[in-house]
């Protein structure tokens, strides 16, 4: 999928699968091209509730407990899109559209870095 991949939302979670699930759940049910959108998850392995996230969310990585900006660093290392978006498990997309206004940016800020 990253090939084509144009948004990749990076996220570490701990504890919170629910709020992960509903997180990826929005993003998806709101963007106009949910194909395009890649949700990476960074997970920690003593994580008491890491079977619940198992079971309900897909695109994750396991490993040490870590500082969040280290684990949105690792999430984006291992993807090739031509967006990334650092996300909290506590957010909810509710913007129709939101990728495809996110990937007009590009034509403003060549960089990427908005």
């Amino acid at each position: 999928m990253d090939q084509k991949t144009n948004i990749t939302i990076c996220c570490p979670s701990r504890g919170r699968p629910e709020l992960a699930e509903r997180m990826a759940n929005t993003a998806l049910a709101t963007a106009d091209n949910p194909d395009a959108v890649n949700i990476k998850f960074y997970l920690n392995d003593d994580d008491p509730t890491l079977p619940t996230y198992c079971r309900l969310i897909q695109n994750y990585q396991i490993g040490v407990d870590q500082s969040p900006v280290f684990s949105w660093n690792q999430l984006a290392e291992q993807s090739n899109s031509y967006l990334y978006m650092l996300a909290g498990d506590d957010i909810q997309f509710i913007t129709k559209g939101w990728d495809s206004r996110f990937m007009s940016q590009l034509q403003q800020y060549p960089d990427g870095i908005f």
